[in-house]
């Protein structure tokens, strides 16, 4: 044989050794890929069933009664060992749990090991309630009307705690301090004006089953709207307990 057809019987050995190295290693990779996708798949197929049996826990446990419930943002971490489709899930969040704001919730994994595993997920629950707000700035001490408040679906969780739902718990009642306009209403911040002050004369209306009847006492306490209040009956002298109707009335009952 020649010396260049020895050359190039060497040369198309060496390619197609190379050829072969090659697809091997397309093939090989391949498999890689698509072991790896398959796993990312199946990972992805698990933690959506957690996310799943988290938000129906959190909804199916929320104290919200009335409200609207939404539980978003539930992050599953993504770690190894995810359970299998058929390993049982349980779940609990802390004792004093609120159900809202940001809230993390224990999974535990019954796969029928010895050990079992537990996952951190965490959460935000959104409470959607009507809150009473103020539509205009009013000064301390003022006595809130119905025309100053109304209702404003806000998120609870964004709001301060003790904030007022009902505007017939707000109207009448007085200011501690000066509130800007569109202001969550707290019961804290709120207060009774008072009515009846210690030592005025009122008007007694005492009710009993046989009669109705009126006289005249003097106020032995303060009190505001609905509070009960000691009372000295003018005519018997004798003390009694009613409930203050309005500046001037006690509303006695026997």
């Amino acid at each position: 044989m020649r010396q260049s057809e020895r050359q190039n019987h060497k040369t198309g050995k060496r390619h197609a050794v190379g050829l072969l190295l090659v697809w091997s290693f397309i093939a090989l990779g391949s498999s890689v890929f698509v072991g790896q996708s398959t796993g990312l798949a199946e990972s992805e197929t698990q933690r959506e069933r957690i996310r799943r049996a988290v938000t129906q826990f959190l909804l199916s446990n929320s104290p919200w009664e009335g409200a609207e419930v939404r539980v978003r943002d539930v992050r599953v971490p993504r770690c190894t060992g995810l359970p299998p489709q058929e390993a049982g899930l349980s779940m609990r969040v802390a004792p004093n749990s609120r159900y809202l704001g940001r809230t993390p919730v224990e999974v535990t994994v019954n796969d029928g090991q010895a050990d079992q595993r537990k996952i951190w997920v965490s959460t935000y629950v959104e409470v959607m309630s009507p809150v009473v707000v103020l539509k205009r700035p009013l000064a301390r001490n003022q006595v809130i009307s119905e025309e100053d408040v109304c209702l404003e679906e806000k998120d609870l969780s964004k709001v301060p705690a003790g904030a007022m739902t009902d505007v017939d718990d707000v109207v009448g009642q007085r200011l501690k301090r000066t509130m800007s306009v569109g202001t969550v209403l707290r019961e804290t911040w709120l207060d009774k004006p008072t009515l009846v002050k210690r030592g005025d004369v009122v008007k007694l209306m005492i009710d009993s089953v046989a009669l109705k009847i009126t006289a005249l006492g003097r106020a032995d306490e303060q009190g505001g709207l609905g509070d009960t209040v000691r009372v000295i009956n003018l005519d018997s002298k004798r003390r009694v307990y009613g409930q203050v109707l309005d500046k001037q009335t006690v509303r006695v009952r026997y």
